[in-house]
């Protein structure tokens, strides 16, 4: 959302979000999106204020049944736990790295 008066233009971010470094893009607040990586699945952990008005049951990775659920520990959190070759998941080599991609 920008606000704008004659002098400047200002933009602001709904609730849990941040302005990036361009002062016009919003993301969730780091504290707000977390993904852990084992070496069997990868696990990302999305405080439920990041989807706002959204239904998270709606939410979901590329293809495959992959979906957020609840987190039984803390009504404030959904949580989405996959294989690391589930769901859509794309490995690639290349620069001295392995990296997946959803």
């Amino acid at each position: 959302m920008c606000n704008a008066d004659q002098a400047t233009h200002v933009c602001e971010c709904p609730t849990c979000w941040e302005l990036e470094d361009d002062s016009k893009t919003c993301r969730p607040a780091s504290d707000k999106v977390i993904t852990q990586c084992t070496m069997n699945e990868f696990i990302v952990t999305v405080d439920k204020c990041v989807m706002a008005q959204h239904d998270y049951n709606t939410a979901k990775l590329n293809s495959g049944d992959c979906k957020f659920v609840q987190d039984p520990a803390n009504a404030d959190l959904i949580v989405l736990k996959t294989g690391l070759d589930e769901c859509g998941t794309i490995l690639d080599f290349g620069d001295d790295a392995i990296t997946y991609k959803v």
